[in-house]
């Protein structure tokens, strides 16, 4: 897409994206309807569990345009399970930064749909867990038959957030 109201250097991409996001949250609130967009990820974003604002390409112009951003994570043994979920990155009217929602995905008829009360997601409640105890700087503890996959991954984030002073 090119913004219609200013002529914009096609290899500007952080200005380009600027004007086209506020030019189609102008759209969307002149008609008053919901308007949803999708923004690929960087190549950073791969490895990661939690997303967060330095993972969506084409820079912070977007983010700073757009009402709510939430990513969808799974990992292949999540997927195995249907399970997919939603992190919050940024909510503009609300406090769920940060929050997490956890989805059923069934990929027969591609529909999403809330977990049951009595539905756990296991690997999905661990990979948090893993998280919180990365943030606290404890020792990883599971005993859940879980990929060893994603305690590599734990072990890798605690590393570059030491390294970073996180």
């Amino acid at each position: 897409m090119s913004p219609i109201s200013a002529r914009v250097s096609p290899g500007d991409l952080f200005i380009k994206d600027k004007y086209v996001s506020e030019e189609l949250r102008n759209l969307a609130v002149e008609k008053n309807i919901l308007f949803a967009t999708a923004s690929q990820l960087n190549r950073g974003a791969v490895e990661e569990i939690e997303f967060d604002h330095h993972h969506i390409a084409g820079g912070i112009s977007k983010i700073q345009t757009a009402d709510n951003v939430v990513g969808i994570f799974t990992s292949n043994a999540m997927r195995e399970r249907g399970r997919y979920q939603i992190q919050f990155m940024k909510t503009r009217s609300s406090s769920g930064v940060g929050q997490k929602v956890d989805l059923k995905f069934c990929p027969d008829t591609l529909r999403v749909s809330d977990l049951d009360e009595d539905d756990e997601d296991a690997l999905t409640m661990s990979t948090n867990s893993l998280v919180d105890q990365l943030k606290r700087g404890n020792s990883i503890k599971t005993d859940e038959p879980e990929s060893s996959n994603i305690v590599n991954q734990a072990l890798n984030i605690r590393e570059f957030m030491k390294k970073n002073d996180i």
